[in-house]
């Protein structure tokens, strides 16, 4: 992703934080890791908002369990596009 891609969905984990439990965002600088975390109760959402701003987006590397999916500022760096 580019870094106007990544700043578009840093932007979104912060205007849906609310409305969604769980839903964050941790970075080194502020909170000594770095991780993305979307809640299963939340994919739906990220998952509408990646295809309508990232249209060619076919592969972000993460960890998925059953509560949602992990992933890094470096897993969106190295995510895979058509």
């Amino acid at each position: 992703m580019s870094e106007d891609e990544i700043k578009l969905v840093d932007q979104w984990f912060k205007d849906n934080a609310e409305e969604y439990y769980d839903l964050y965002h941790h970075t080194e600088e502020e909170d000594g890791e770095d991780v993305y975390f979307v809640p299963s109760g939340a994919m739906e959402a990220f998952c509408d908002f990646l295809a309508e701003n990232m249209t060619d987006l076919i592969c972000i590397r993460g960890k998925i369990g059953n509560d949602g999916v992990w992933f890094s500022s470096a897993d969106l760096e190295k995510a895979k596009y058509l």
